[in-house]
């Protein structure tokens, strides 16, 4: 029987288990960011509390207690904390990690059979999602308008063209964004999804159709996590039929349709290396240079971040500072080492990955993912990357332990032979 690191398993028939957790989970992990939620008033903060108090009854009914890794990684990030909250004098750093806690303080309560739940849900969700988008897109191709605009919560508009939701809106061309603020975010959340399906080993059919579908983005980031995510698969004749089947049927209606021109122009373009030695579609790296520039001037920065302002409301960071944001170093410009550790340690830990097998690729995809993305402690963001590092670890340490009890097992067979 393998050793699992984090809470020990429960037996699928807890009725509990397959009620209403995997629901609040895949709640807050994947719907509690969506604009339309802070277009109505409903902040992230309502959300977490609720979440806080059904997952607190949960583990009371179940008698659960705290876990040590729980309780150490929290004073870690509480005392780390601390100590910027004291330089800028600031309380509010000490919590400001809130959302990543929550999300560790759920996932010790849980085991891999409510985030297979959780996963489902989350799979038929998103297929849904995806074909509104693909159609809403098409609408868009023939000349509709949107219904209705928004605001998102960062201010820019969000056009609902009945079917989804974008940002990205020029004349006739859409790149969909499903029920968020952007077109990353819903690649961002499918990517998240087809890693946890692949190391839950669940069907790759439905996966693959989620990767394809999640192209009508036009996320160049999700182009880069296909191709790990492809590296990754260990493909049977029958799936390989199955997966070729699938590509060429997508590419004789690419071409037939004329959609692949758009592609062309709006993706695949981006990849064009200029005379200059820059990718077209780079527009992390001078962000990332800012940053540099801002930590050789202020060495400060490293540790405690530019200012509280960069933490807590960026339109005034944004007057006081270069564009920092969107790029790996990003919390070191906007929090500080002290309080963005847990964000380098997740894509330390999820790189190193591949170092036990092939399959794990898909965990370095999604460090590559969270390296222009790097949303670790962000509402749903925190929920998710704790998942994929919650089945990463479980995975790892079973393959480990069946290497170190196989052998054994077969010594054993042979000698009562």
């Amino acid at each position: 029987m393998s050793k699992h690191y984090f809470p020990q398993r429960v037996t699928e028939g807890n009725n509990f288990n397959s009620g209403l957790l995997p629901f609040f989970i895949f709640f807050i992990a994947f719907v509690a960011i969506t604009p339309i939620l802070s277009f109505f008033g409903w902040r992230g903060i309502y959300t977490l509390v609720f979440f806080l108090l059904f997952v607190s009854i949960y583990a009371l009914r179940k008698g659960r207690g705290l876990k040590w890794w729980f309780i150490g990684i929290i004073l870690l990030i509480l005392s780390t904390s601390t100590v910027t909250a004291m330089y800028w004098a600031d309380p509010r750093y000490i919590v400001s990690l809130i959302f990543l806690i929550s999300a560790l303080y759920a996932i010790q309560f849980v085991d891999k059979i409510i985030i297979d739940k959780v996963v489902d849900i989350a799979s038929y969700f998103f297929l849904v999602m995806l074909v509104l988008a693909v159609m809403g897109f098409f609408l868009a191709q023939s000349g509709v308008d949107p219904v209705l605009k928004f605001p998102n919560p960062d201010g820019r508009p969000n056009y609902f063209f009945y079917l989804t939701l974008t940002n990205s809106y020029l004349g006739n061309f859409i790149r969909p964004s499903g029920i968020y603020d952007e077109p990353g975010t819903l690649s961002f959340y499918v990517t998240f999804v087809a890693a946890m399906r692949h190391l839950l080993k669940k069907d790759n059919k439905l996966t693959w159709i989620l990767l394809i579908f999640g192209f009508i983005t036009f996320s160049l980031a999700h182009l880069i996590y296909v191709f790990f995510h492809f590296l990754s698969e260990k493909f049977s004749k029958k799936n390989t039929l199955r997966f070729s089947g699938l590509i060429t049927l997508l590419i004789v209606f690419l071409f037939s349709s004329g959609i692949h021109q758009i592609f062309s122009d709006r993706l695949i373009s981006r990849l064009v290396v200029s005379e200059d030695g820059s990718i077209a579609g780079d527009n992390r790296s001078f962000r990332m240079i800012n940053v540099v520039d801002l930590i050789e001037k202020n060495s400060y920065v490293f540790w405690f971040g530019a200012d509280p302002s960069c933490r807590f409301d960026y339109s005034v960071c944004k007057q006081l500072f270069p564009l920092m944001g969107e790029n790996p170093l990003s919390p070191l410009a906007f929090q500080g080492f002290l309080v963005s550790w847990p964000y380098y340690l997740s894509v330390f830990m999820l790189v190193l990955s591949p170092l036990f097998g092939r399959r794990y690729l898909v965990c370095m995809g999604i460090a590559l993912i969270l390296i222009q993305r790097p949303a670790v402690t962000g509402l749903g963001g925190a929920m998710i990357t704790v998942m994929v590092i919650y089945l990463m670890i479980d995975s790892i340490a079973h393959r480990l332990n069946n290497k170190r009890v196989n052998p054994f097992l077969e010594r054993k067979s042979s000698h009562l032979q």
